[in-house]
C-alpha cells in the first residue's frame, strides 16, 4: 500500500529544510490527492482575483460618473484600490502558477518582491483604514471642531493617502 503512494508522488519543494538519511535528494514529494488540493486553491484564487481586478477598476471614482464621492474621499478609495491592483497585478500570478505546478518557485527575487509587495501593501490597508475611521468619525461628530476638521480634510485628503504610504513603507522598507 505505501509503494502506491510513494509512486504517485512528485517533486514539490526546490530544497527540504531538513537533510537526514531517509531523504538523500532533499526534494519533498507531495500525492496526487495534495497537487488536486493545490489547483482547485489555485483556480479559486484566480476566479477571485479576476473578480475582485475588475470590481477594483470599475468602482474607481475616476470610471463611475453616476455616483460622485464627496472630494474627501476619493484620494482615500484611490488608494486603497491602487493598493488591491498592486497586490492582484504583482504577489497573484506567480502563486496560482505555483498552486497549478504543484510545487514552490524557488527564485529568490520573485520571493522578496512578493514579500515586499504583500507586507506593504498590508500595512499601507491598514493605515488607510485608520485614516478612512477618522473621516467617518468627522463627519458622524456634530460640534463646532468637527466642521472645521471636515473642511480640513477636504482641502488635504491627498495628505492622508501620502502618510500612509509613508508609513507602509517605514514598515517595510527596513526588512
Amino acid at each position: 500500500m505505501s509503494n502506491t503512494v510513494n509512486d504517485m508522488s512528485i517533486a514539490v519543494d526546490c530544497l527540504y529544510s531538513i537533510a537526514n538519511f531517509t531523504n538523500s535528494t532533499l526534494v519533498r514529494k507531495t500525492t496526487i490527492n495534495e497537487c488536486r488540493f493545490s489547483r482547485l486553491a489555485g483556480s479559486l484564487l484566480l476566479i477571485i482575483s479576476i473578480i475582485s481586478f475588475i470590481i477594483n477598476v470599475r468602482s474607481l471614482p475616476i470610471n463611475n460618473r453616476n455616483y460622485c464621492l464627496p472630494r474627501r474621499d476619493i484620494g482615500l478609495v484611490i488608494g486603497m484600490c491602487a493598493s488591491s491592483l498592486c497586490v492582484i497585478i504583482i504577489s497573484v500570478p506567480s502563486v496560482v502558477v505555483q498552486c497549478f505546478l504543484c510545487r514552490r518557485l524557488c527564485i529568490p527575487l520573485i520571493c522578496r518582491i512578493e514579500g515586499f509587495n504583500s507586507f506593504f501593501n498590508g500595512c499601507f490597508t491598514m493605515y488607510m483604514l485608520v485614516a478612512l475611521s477618522i473621516v467617518r468619525y468627522a463627519t458622524t461628530a456634530n460640534s463646532s471642531m468637527s466642521i472645521k476638521f471636515q473642511r480640513r480634510i477636504e482641502k488635504y485628503s491627498w495628505h492622508f493617502v501620502a502618510i500612509c504610504f509613508i508609513m507602509g513603507g517605514i514598515w517595510a522598507v527596513p526588512p
